[in-house]
């Protein structure tokens, strides 16, 4: 009896030990850039993302303070939006789909985000302007270590983005500065968050907005509202 449960416990170890080796320890080998691209592309190619912005601004500023919603790569975006202007948040319902973006204001009413220092959310996912170019654009990246956030392993990586790229996102940005930037990737090298601080509004401190992403694969038709009134 004692033999046979020395066999087990070996057995249990064994498989236990195999276990912990499986499911990402070959991609934390693997170099910055390569993963970083790898994230680019999943980002590209899932049908849609669930997507929250959040951020402080200081009270001069007028901007996006935060968004959350579905962004999908018809591509289009489903949520809300809070920007900051004249000192006040206002948060609004808006669905952005074929290059318009609508927001409702008790009623749907087609507008121009520039006006308020925001970008159209359905850009956030455009493989050739939105934010997976981040991720290819970052340079002197460096990566940390491999860690758990609860049943996942992910990796941060730092590095510096042009204003130039980053104004593509948010048109305030300053194109002739540098952007701190951190990508949290997980074990299959999707982007879960990224941190981004700089001169994203002139004559102010740096800002840093955080972007947490999830539920990739989420699939959603998107399309403009059935109550649309044109301003």
């Amino acid at each position: 009896m004692t033999k046979r449960f020395a066999l087990l416990t070996s057995v249990l170890v064994a498989l236990a030990l195999s276990l912990s080796g499986c499911g990402g320890s070959s991609v934390s080998k693997e170099p910055a850039d390569q993963r970083l691209t790898a994230a680019k592309k999943a980002f590209d190619t899932t049908k849609g993302v669930e997507i929250t912005i959040k951020s402080k601004l200081p009270k001069s500023v007028s901007g996006l303070l935060a968004a959350e919603g579905i962004g999908t790569h018809q591509p289009a975006f489903d949520g809300k939006i809070t920007v900051f202007q004249s000192n006040i948040p206002l948060t609004l319902p808006v669905i952005a789909v074929d290059n318009h973006v609508y927001v409702d204001f008790g009623k749907w009413l087609d507008v121009e985000p520039g006006q308020y220092n925001a970008p159209d959310p359905a850009t956030l996912m455009n493989p050739s302007g939105g934010l997976s170019t981040l991720l290819t654009a970052a340079t002197d990246v460096s990566a940390g270590k491999e860690q758990r956030e609860g049943k996942t392993r992910v990796t941060s990586f730092t590095g510096k983005v042009s204003g130039e790229v980053i104004s593509k996102i948010i048109p305030t940005a300053a194109t002739k500065k540098s952007f701190d930037a951190t990508f949290t990737l997980d074990d299959l090298n999707q982007l879960v968050k990224a941190v981004l601080t700089g001169p994203f509004y002139p004559k102010v401190s740096d800002v840093t907005y955080t972007l947490t992403f999830s539920s990739y694969g989420t699939g959603k038709t998107i399309a403009k509202p059935q109550t649309l009134k044109l301003s």
